[in-house]
């Protein structure tokens, strides 16, 4: 089933702050925030002075986002890992990767320009 995205900058554009007063081109891990992802952090703010650092109740936390992300993407929950960014997951595979017998090239989905730090990481193995 296609969905036409053509109106969806107008449907959007009013849940970022920022685009009222800067055009904001940096679509990077510092990307413009929406007033969702505002709220959903002020709530994190909220529960850290409620619930200080206890272990049991933000592995609670990153289950429940791990179970979204598994019903969004139709996945198990035990295949979803949830990193801090792309550059983190992959560092973590390429880092638990052997980087013994022959090696294999141009087999993984990323360039220098999507992702450079991952693809130094990867030419470095």
């Amino acid at each position: 089933m296609a969905v036409s995205t053509d109106a969806l900058p107008a449907r959007v554009r009013h849940r970022f702050p920022i685009f009222e007063r800067l055009v904001y081109i940096n679509s990077c891990s510092q990307g413009a925030l929406s007033d969702a992802v505002r709220d959903a952090y002020a709530s994190y703010l909220a529960d850290w002075d409620e619930h200080g650092a206890p272990w049991e109740y933000w592995v609670g936390r990153l289950d429940a986002a791990r179970t979204s992300v598994s019903g969004l993407l139709n996945a198990e929950e035990d295949e979803i890992a949830i990193t801090t960014s792309v550059s983190a997951g992959v560092d973590a595979i390429v880092s638990a990767s052997s980087t013994s017998g022959p090696r294999q090239t141009g087999r993984f989905p990323s360039s220098a320009s999507r992702q450079p730090s991952t693809s130094r990481r990867l030419s470095s193995q």
